[in-house]
């Protein structure tokens, strides 16, 4: 059995020794928990930024209605939910790592029981996450930019520095 698993997976040889073949467990999911950490962690800055950009306080951008809902006591607020869940959800999955590691670390060397349950917790991120990057993919392609936004007032000084660079690289001094 051993040989014809080694041989459907394309593995160049049998590990023979068991210990050293279980000593494996659970890097795998270590490894993949880390990078899916990464990817949850990138779509949860976005979504949070998005949330934030999208806020009365900043207006750079809006989501059509059918991504947003009302609050009870304002209707009229376009509440980004589904940001919101994307970066609940994702930050979520940035703490898997650190189940598995717990499940793992401990362990000596040999087989146990304990290594099932990272299936129970790993198979189902790996759903959550990709269904993370598909709202994503479907939803970020609809925002509205706010294309009159530095018309605003209390926008006139935002490119300051970008001013004081220029006239350095003119001869002026900064200060």
């Amino acid at each position: 059995k051993r040989q014809i698993t080694t041989d459907l997976l394309a593995f160049d040889r049998l590990n023979y020794n068991v210990v050293n073949a279980q000593m494996g467990r659970g890097k795998v999911e270590k490894i993949l928990t880390f990078a899916m950490s990464m990817i949850a962690g990138t779509l949860s800055k976005m979504a949070n930024d998005i949330c934030l950009y999208l806020s009365q306080n900043f207006g750079f951008i809006s989501l059509p209605e059918k991504y947003t809902t009302g609050s009870s006591i304002m209707p009229q607020k376009k509440n980004p939910d589904v940001f919101e869940l994307l970066r609940a959800k994702c930050n979520k999955i940035q703490s898997l790592q650190y189940n598995v590691m717990s499940i793992t670390n401990n362990l000596t060397s040999g087989y146990f029981r304990d290594m099932q349950i990272l299936k129970e917790i790993v198979i189902p991120a790996i759903s959550e996450l990709k269904q993370c990057i598909d709202i994503a993919c479907y939803v970020l392609p609809e925002l509205i930019i706010n294309k009159n936004i530095l018309e605003d007032e209390k926008y006139k000084y935002i490119f300051a520095v970008e001013l004081v660079n220029e006239k350095v690289l003119q001869g002026k001094s900064f200060r």
